[in-house]
């Protein structure tokens, strides 16, 4: 929980940061993403590579979920509802 005392959560910096970053790199390589969409799933994936743990993000945020557990890179069991499923791989489509 961030301290209420501090103006910003600290992954507030690096996010502006960051999407200043793309912004420039996406008016510069206008061919990398063309819609608003796309920016906004590529500037999330940085910040979970960055802020984050990588793909395991959205597992993370899931509310569904109460627990992660990871046997290797390719092997990832997610428990939903009670219920243990086996997740083949946290990997980006």
């Amino acid at each position: 929980m961030p301290d209420p005392r501090t103006p910003e959560p600290r992954r507030k910096v690096p996010q502006r940061s960051a999407q200043k970053t793309l912004e420039t790199y996406f008016a510069e390589n206008s061919e990398v993403a063309t819609s608003r969409e796309e920016r906004t799933q590529i500037f999330t994936r940085v910040l979970d590579e960055v802020m984050g743990l990588g793909p395991l993000e959205p597992l993370l945020k899931d509310p569904e979920v109460s627990e992660v557990m990871v046997n290797n890179k390719n092997t990832i069991f997610v428990e939903k509802k009670g219920s243990i499923i086996c997740d083949f791989g946290p990997v980006y489509g």
